[in-house]
């Protein structure tokens, strides 16, 4: 999928006139696929896949720096001018902030709705679930729409509720969720194969 993340980014690129670094930030803050496809939050194929991981944008010619701040990215970057760094700390003047904080590049509106809300909540709920149905212990039904309702776009959540369904011998809505997760843009081959194997099990046992 870096290919993938490569091409998107290319396509980015390529739809932008003059690339600022304002601009170099919206394209790290992307979480849409090729066309701009839903993808859901936290799918490794997006430019910005929601996970802890940093950024940096350099404006070569004028020594300039954008270091990302969190979380994932949509935090704001703090602007450096390179020339004066060195030139404070040449003079050992670094007892407060180096950076340039007029052209620091604010933090993303993303931050403030409900879907970001709802994809921290989808975190928290997904790693109780995936440690759950891999320690095999019981999971309450409610969580396997819980997961789909906050992250409706992301394959995992439906192969995760699927998972639930399975656990609980409720095969028919088992196969469903599958079949959903199959919908959507699926991280890797291994996890198409995956989902394509749960649903012929699925299958034989409804």
């Amino acid at each position: 999928h870096s290919k993938y993340r490569y091409d998107r980014m290319q396509q980015l690129v390529t739809q932008t006139e003059k690339l600022t670094p304002e601009k170099a930030v919206g394209i790290l803050r992307n979480m849409k696929g090729i066309n701009g496809e839903a993808l859901g939050y936290g799918n490794e194929k997006a430019i910005n896949q929601l996970l802890a991981h940093h950024g940096i944008v350099f404006k070569p010619e004028k020594r300039k720096v954008w270091v990302s701040s969190n979380p994932y990215q949509m935090g704001e970057f703090i602007a450096y001018d390179l020339d004066e760094v060195f030139r404070k700390f040449e003079a050992g003047n670094v007892s407060e902030s180096v950076a340039e904080q007029s052209a620091n590049i604010p933090t993303s509106d993303f931050l403030k709705t409900k879907k970001f809300r709802d994809y921290e909540k989808y975190r928290k709920l997904e790693t109780e679930v995936k440690q759950d149905l891999y320690d095999e212990k019981p999971v309450d039904t409610n969580k396997a729409s819980e997961l789909t309702s906050l992250n409706p776009e992301f394959w995992e959540a439906w192969y995760l509720s699927g998972m639930i369904h399975f656990q609980n011998k409720d095969y028919k809505k088992a196969v469903i969720d599958f079949k959903q997760a199959l919908k959507r843009e699926v991280t890797t081959q291994p996890d198409k194969e995956e989902l394509k194997k749960m649903i012929k099990k699925t299958y034989r046992k409804l």
